[in-house]
């Protein structure tokens, strides 16, 4: 199972390295190849480390998605998947969730 998910990880990473030259840079709160590669990131290894690493968010964000993630025993990560996903800026609390 865990090289199942440790392959799906890696072709979605790959896939989110490779645009178009046609292709426009997307915006925030759009899905794309990135964000996709984001969301699994911060589902499978740890929340926030999407968002850090392929979404460029505000550090203040990401550490709060990494302690909540401890606080809530890994349940925070889904939300965490979907905000990286859909590349989202701001939201709730200050804009750290």
């Amino acid at each position: 199972m865990k090289k199942i998910m440790a392959a799906c990880l890696m072709i979605a990473l790959v896939f989110s390295c490779v645009m178009p030259v046609s292709a426009q840079e997307p915006q925030p709160g759009e899905v794309s190849g990135r964000s996709v590669g984001a969301g699994l990131l911060s589902l499978f290894v740890w929340s926030g480390l999407g968002q850090w690493l392929i979404n460029d968010q505000p550090a203040d964000k990401n550490w709060t998605h990494a302690a909540l993630d401890l606080v809530t025993c890994r349940l925070f990560g889904l939300w965490s998947c979907y905000d990286g996903v859909v590349d989202r800026d701001g939201g709730y609390w200050k804009g750290r969730i």
